[in-house]
């Protein structure tokens, strides 16, 4: 049978980092809720604009590895829905996460920062963006990026979905307390 999965996946380069605050140059702050359809690779998101209220994006998706040894490199497929679509697939089974995502640029690379809410509540992460994996693999990270979490498993989407925070304060070595840096 032939391999589709990377036929519409639009490819993905990142790290990720912990951050122990939320810089004060991040932008654009943004509502999400993901909702990890339990038994699949398949992810629920609404984004909403943090001023308006107004909903931007409804969408189904999921994320694919290159090589399941890599979490650097990814495959990225969506589906956009309109809110009926959103209704019905919302009635599967699923764990949820919410956070409020801002727009941040790092010395020239984009990146989002998310701030969890909920038993995530501090829990802040950087994910930077690159334009392949020579960029990956050259970037040095430094201050304000902590601890990189690309290769924890446990501190990915539908495992954060249903991380007991105990364990969160164990994988992070503290405990999660959001506030502003300069950076």
């Amino acid at each position: 049978m032939e391999d589709h999965s990377r036929r519409y996946a639009r490819p993905e380069h990142e790290r990720r980092f912990l951050l122990a605050d939320i810089p004060r140059s991040a932008s654009e702050p943004r509502a999400i809720r993901d909702r990890f359809i339990r038994g699949t690779r398949l992810r629920l998101r609404v984004v909403t604009d943090r001023a308006t209220g107004e909903v931007l994006h409804r969408k189904a998706g999921h994320k694919v590895r290159f090589d399941e040894s890599d979490p650097t490199s990814l495959l990225h497929t969506s589906l956009y829905l309109n809110s009926d679509e959103l209704d019905v697939l919302g009635k599967l089974d699923a764990d949820e996460v919410t956070k409020t995502r801002y727009r941040w640029i790092l010395e020239g690379l984009p990146a989002a920062v998310d701030v969890y809410d909920g038993a995530l509540a501090g829990l802040v992460i950087a994910e930077l963006g690159f334009n392949g994996h020579d960029e990956l693999r050259r970037f040095t990270p430094r201050s304000p990026l902590g601890l990189e979490i690309t290769r924890l498993a446990e501190l990915t989407g539908p495992n954060l979905a249903s991380l007991d925070p105990g364990r969160l304060a164990q994988l992070i070595g503290r405990a999660p307390s959001p506030s502003v840096t300069d950076a």
